[in-house]
């Protein structure tokens, strides 16, 4: 039998799904190494964007997650000012972006300042994407608690 850190990602890559919470350092040039039980499912397709608006953070998606979150759009009314709005700044900030040979990827410059990403980061998998977040916004967002459920 694998060891326990084996078992949970066979088990991940089994369901297609990211979990967990890791605590990194980012390295210059804001270089972030993501865990190795993720990286099987992130060899290509990679999608990076902004979210939260009280919150901000960054959210990694792969193909498969981009197409079921940007669904969302084709579902609402295009002709709608509400969804344009959001599909508009949506589209605006997505980047594709790749790792390196070592598990890593590099946050573009603006994305970084608008998630307030300076040195400490914590990375979280969350289903089928992966959220990225200033440690520093994340312990703010804890304190403040859940928004209201089913909004």
């Amino acid at each position: 039998m694998g060891s326990p850190s084996q078992t949970r990602a066979s088990s991940q890559q089994a369901l297609g799904l990211f979990s967990g919470q890791y605590s990194h350092t980012v390295e210059p040039p804001c270089r972030v190494s993501l865990p190795a039980v993720w990286r099987p499912r992130l060899r290509r397709g990679l999608y990076l964007t902004k979210d939260g608006q009280a919150f901000p953070h960054l959210v990694l998606h792969t193909s498969e997650s981009l197409a079921v979150w940007t669904g969302r759009f084709d579902q609402a009314d295009p002709q709608d000012a509400e969804t344009q709005w959001h599909e508009r700044e949506f589209f605006r900030r997505l980047r594709e972006v790749r790792l390196d040979t070592s598990g890593r990827l590099v946050i573009p410059p603006e994305l970084r300042g608008e998630a307030h990403i300076v040195k400490e980061i914590t990375l979280i998998g969350v289903r089928n994407r992966i959220e990225i977040w200033s440690t520093e916004v994340l312990q703010l967002q804890d304190k403040a608690g859940p928004p209201p459920w089913g909004k």
